[in-house]
């Protein structure tokens, strides 16, 4: 029986080593379709190579616009900073002149006050002198008149 077996079984365990020796063995010629499959893997890598290729652009050109942003950025902040120093620098010029104008027209203000004053004491002892001259010549006036 183990022959009888041995037989049957033979050709089924045979037969697929066979087929498979044989086709093993076609592989060595390039098909259509394999020349076709490696054509497109070749396509496939070149668009990965070219994806690549122009993320790496991408990014460069984004890297150049910020730097050319954060340059434009930091330009404007010191132009912003010099035209301030300019606008304070101008704002105090200004006050000193404002001060030093006031305190001119208060030292003319406290002159014109002094002379004023000046004058009008002047006036006063000059009435004050003119009075009492009337008053001496009255008494002289009545002195006269009662002899």
């Amino acid at each position: 029986m183990n022959t009888r077996l041995s037989v049957v079984l033979r050709p089924l365990v045979l037969a697929p080593l066979l087929v498979a020796g044989l086709a093993l063995s076609a592989c060595d010629e390039e098909g259509p379709a394999e020349k076709t499959g490696q054509q497109i893997d070749q396509k496939v890598d070149q668009m990965k190579q070219d994806a690549d290729s122009a993320a790496d652009k991408a990014k460069s050109t984004a890297e150049e616009a910020a730097d050319s942003v954060s340059s434009a950025a930091e330009k404007a902040m010191e132009e912003a900073e010099r035209k301030t120093d300019e606008a304070v620098s101008a704002v105090k010029d200004a006050a000193q002149q404002a001060q030093d104008e006031a305190e001119k027209l208060g030292d003319e203000a406290t002159d014109a006050g002094e002379d004023a004053a000046d004058s009008a004491s002047d006036t006063a002892k000059d009435a004050a002198d003119d009075a009492e001259a009337a008053g001496d010549q009255a008494e002289e006036s009545v002195k006269d008149a009662v002899k």
